[in-house]
Parts: structure tokens; sequence; C-alpha cells
């Protein structure tokens, strides 16, 4: 069975900017989804989501997932080959969960970090000495090799300052990534790229075909990949609707959108939503490759790799020659993407992107209902529809992978119109 995954983001309840998708066979472990790692479905138009109505929802514990609602008690129904999402707007301090004037102030109550103790204690082999003093260095806490009080507090005010993570002290997938970036997600490769995506706008005109003008973009990104140790993507120019891009890791290619490389002239915005979509996706890339090598450190064969995780077996047999070392940062970071696709957490996730799907058709219905006839009945049916889609969109984007992918891509439009 195949899997693919597709999600983009949507700057605006009507927008047609374009944005991330991920395509990808599934593999038995992935419990038939993923974007990024994947979803299969169909494809799905995701409408704006009121993040400032939904501020007061707390986030998850970066160490943990949020809970499993009746709504994600159903089977995995569809075939998963394809799920498609209309991108949504980034997440911003709109999704803060506490912003604290006194900078000296303890964030969290005794019990949050007894909660936090626990969530490291059970975790003692992916937590080292060397891990938790790097953790320390980073957020500014006494480099002892040992979780105390100071450091956990010291992490909870780090994540204060980096919005939307929770506030809970716990260094965990959501945090990591963000705290130590690799690749794609530092700050030189993003401006680099940034610079090069801003003249492929700007020789648009002179980029006369579709083909032209993805082969630049593409070229921008793999020369980042390269950078950071990735193998490149391949290239497919596919029937995409809006969006500009996915990421198909079965076969190690970046599928760009005809639509969106066909347009005759491109706004900033939309410059920087199609930079920030093909980013995103190639984050993907560096994430699967990271995991990738994650096994390696552990071990496993190229030829194991490639089956497990559904990748070519090149990509594999790379990841063998460029093993991350067992215990490290990266191997850790690795690690919790891991967990998340393809290991204990790879049904929760499936059944965050199953329900995300049934929510957008019960909100497509519902709309359509609306629009021909706009009832008080038929707009209280909408408006429930699309807050229960809302919520099931606010699990999809929490997924870590996601939570990663959506944060360095979204970089680039930050820095693609310097806000």
């Amino acid at each position: 069975m195949s899997e693919r995954i597709r999600a983009q983001r949507q700057k605006a309840g009507t927008s047609k900017s374009t944005n991330p998708s991920l395509i990808s066979p599934t593999s038995p472990s992935l419990a038939n989804l993923t974007r990024g790692f994947g979803l299969p479905a169909e494809r799905i138009l995701a409408k704006k989501v009121d993040w400032e109505s939904s501020k007061s929802q707390a986030l998850p514990s970066d160490g943990e997932t949020l809970s499993e609602e009746a709504s994600l008690q159903q089977p995995l129904s569809h075939d998963i080959s394809r799920i498609s999402l209309r991108p949504q707007a980034r997440l911003t301090s709109n999704l803060e969960v506490q912003r604290f004037g006194d900078k000296d102030a303890k964030l969290l109550t005794a019990a949050q970090v007894s909660s936090a103790k626990a969530y490291y204690a059970s975790r003692s082999k992916q937590y080292t000495p060397e891990i938790i003093t790097q953790i320390q260095q980073t957020v500014g806490s006494t480099p002892t090799g040992v979780i105390d009080d100071e450091t956990i507090q010291a992490v909870a005010k780090w994540q204060q300052e980096h919005p939307p993570l929770k506030i809970d002290g716990k260094a965990g997938p959501r945090t990591l990534p963000a705290a130590f970036p690799t690749g794609l997600a530092t700050t030189d490769a993003t401006d680099e790229y940034v610079g090069e995506a801003k003249q492929v706008q700007a020789d648009w005109a002179k980029l006369k075909t579709t083909n032209e003008r993805a082969d630049a973009l593409l070229t921008a990104v793999n020369k980042q990949l390269t950078a950071a140790g990735v193998p490149a993507c391949n290239k497919a120019i596919k029937d995409l609707g809006a969006d500009a891009g996915q990421f198909d890791f079965v076969t190690w290619t970046l599928d760009l959108g005809k639509e969106a490389f066909s347009q005759a002239s491109l706004t900033d915005e939309a410059a920087a939503d199609i930079a920030d979509t093909v980013y995103h996706e190639s984050r993907h890339a560096e994430q699967w490759y990271m995991m990738a090598q994650m096994l390696a450190g552990k071990g496993k064969s190229a030829k194991a790799i490639a089956k497990e995780m559904d990748i070519p077996p090149n990509i594999a047999s790379s990841a063998v020659n460029n093993p991350l070392k067992s215990g490290s940062m990266e191997a850790l970071i690795a690690e919790g993407w891991y967990e998340s696709v393809y290991g204990a957490k790879a049904d929760y996730r499936g059944r965050v992107l199953t329900d995300l799907d049934t929510k957008q058709k019960a909100l497509d219905k519902a709309k359509e209902q609306h629009d021909k006839s706009p009832t008080d009945a038929n707009q209280a049916k909408l408006d429930k529809a699309q807050k229960q889609y809302d919520i099931a969109y606010e699990k999809y984007r929490d997924l870590p992978e996601e939570a990663d992918a959506w944060r360095v891509g979204g970089a680039v439009t930050d820095a693609y119109l310097k806000k």
C-alpha cells in the first residue's frame, strides 16, 4: 500500500497561494500515514483557522501529543495514498500560551516541574549527561549534566521566547529542532536561499517556461540540501492545483506545481509563498535523511533502512556512509521525528491525519449546504464544522515533523517579506 502526503499553507480563507506538501508511500510501520510523513486521502481544501479564537486552547506538551479524543478513535478508513491540506496562516505569537513580564519569574509550578522531571527520567537513555549539558548551555542554566529545577525553568523561559512552543520545561521533539537548528533550519541557509529565490522572481519573465522556473528554484534549494549533506532532490512537474509543491520520499522527488510555476508574474507575497513551500518540502527531505542516518548510527544496514522507511536504496546507502553518531543531539532530534512517523506515535499520527480528512469533508459539505441555502440553521452547522476542522488542523500542525517544517518554511516567508 502506498501513501502520499501533501500539505499546503493558506494565507487567507480564499487565498490561492500555494504551500507545503509532501507525498510518500507508507511503509507498514506508518500505520498508513505521513505528510512530510504522509497521509492519505483525497485533496483537502482547508479553510482559514481563526487562531486568535484558539489562543485559549492549551498547546500540547512538547514531550506529549494532544490527547486522543473520541474523534480520533475511528479506524483509518481511507486509502492512504494522498492527502492534501490547504495551507493555513502560519502560527504566530497569537498562539503563545503565556508571556511573562518578569524575566526572573518562575514560569512553572512545582507540579509542572515535577512532570518535567518525570519526562526526562523516563527517557534517561536519550537524555544523557552530554545531551543535558548541551540543553543547559543553550537555555542558559548551569551546565551540570543533571536535570534540576533551574534547568527546567530555564527551558520554560526559552520556550516562552520561541512561540508557539508550549511552556512546559520539556525539551522534546518540538523544542529540540528549534533550539539546535540543522541544515535548512539555520539562518545562513535560509538567508542564502531567500536571496536566490528573489532572483528567480526577478528573472521570472525571462524564465519563460514552467520547467525553467521550477529548475531555477530547485537549484537554489538543492544547493542548501547539498551543503547540509542531504542528497539533492529530483524534480517532476505535476498538476497539483494551486499547490506549489510536495515531496515524495519514495522517489526522493520534489513534485512542483504546474499552475504555480506557470503564472505570468508573481507578487512578492506569491513568490514568498512558493519559495516557502519548496523549502518546507525540502526540509522534509532533510528530516527523512536524518532519520535514515539515525538508523544507520544504530547499526542498521542500507537494505533494512530502505525497506523500513520506504526510501530509495541509494539514499539509504548514503545515510549508512554518513551515519549520525548514536547519542548525539542530531540523532535525538531525528529520533523524535522517527517516533512520530514510523515509531510508537505513528498510529496517533495516522488518526490525526484521518480525522483531519474527515473534518475537511464535513466542512466542505456544510459549506455547500450553506451556499445553497444560507439559513441560520445551516450557518450554525457551518460554524460547528469549521470549529471541528480547526481543532483537527491544529493537531496536524502540532505533529513534531510538521511543527518543524512549518517553522523552517515560515522563516523563508518572514525573511522574504522581512516580517
